[in-house]
């Protein structure tokens, strides 16, 4: 390992289970594994965002260890809004690299549909945040973060992809879902794609991983 490999001392991995969020800081980096939601009803959606913030987001927060993604996301709705949620579909799994007040973030995002059970109640709402509910010609001119949020929600993309959101080198690349039975094979920042029957990795070099879906690839990169 090299010297400045970030590791757990003993103490650290001996925690309890929902006790610490995960997050890994790192002089002026940090790394964090998050889940968020888009919450539609009536042709709205619904953000929330910090009051000292000038900017909206997703409803979402860092998981706890030992904590599953869909678990994490249930969890943040009922502390932030005081809501149970009837269905949790995973819309997104994002890589998302960004710079907020001088520290660069490396964060794991996944991204979930939510439907919810009954209505939000005012006096449930988490007192530092402030919620509103959108309607889709609202969202064109409002601040969201991450910016791909807003195109998800506007387009609407029901298939499950894999996302690329790299704000402080400037690009994103999507990788959807469109057909029969594909895997993905991402090799650093080179992507390999190939329809067969059987996922299999096709080489056993460093930072070569798999994932395979049902369907066929759709690769997209965007610059900015």
């Amino acid at each position: 390992m090299a010297k400045d490999d970030i590791s757990f001392s003993k103490n650290e991995r001996e925690f309890k289970f929902g006790s610490k969020c995960i997050g890994i800081s790192s002089n002026k980096t940090k790394f964090n594994f998050r889940v968020a939601c888009i919450v539609e009803r009536d042709g709205q959606v619904l953000l929330h965002k910090q009051k000292k913030d000038d900017f909206w987001n997703l409803i979402g927060g860092r998981l706890k260890y030992c904590e599953t993604c869909e678990e994490a996301i249930r969890r943040e709705l009922k502390e932030e809004i005081g809501c149970e949620c009837k269905s949790a579909k995973i819309l997104r799994v994002c890589e998302n690299f960004f710079e907020f007040k001088g520290t660069r973030f490396h964060e794991m995002l996944v991204i979930f549909g939510i439907e919810l059970l009954g209505d939000i109640k005012k006096e449930n709402i988490e007192e530092k945040i402030e919620i509103k509910w959108f309607s889709k010609q609202e969202l064109e001119s409002i601040k969201i973060k991450p910016e791909f949020a807003k195109k998800m929600m506007l387009e609407k993309e029901e298939h499950l992809g894999w996302l690329v959101n790299d704000e402080i080198r400037s690009f994103v690349s999507l990788f959807g879902v469109k057909s029969k039975k594909c895997g993905f094979l991402f090799f650093g920042r080179k992507i390999f794609s190939a329809c067969k029957k059987k996922g299999r990795a096709l080489c056993a070099a460093p930072f070569v991983f798999q994932i395979t879906v049902q369907n066929c690839c759709s690769c997209r990169r965007y610059r900015y």
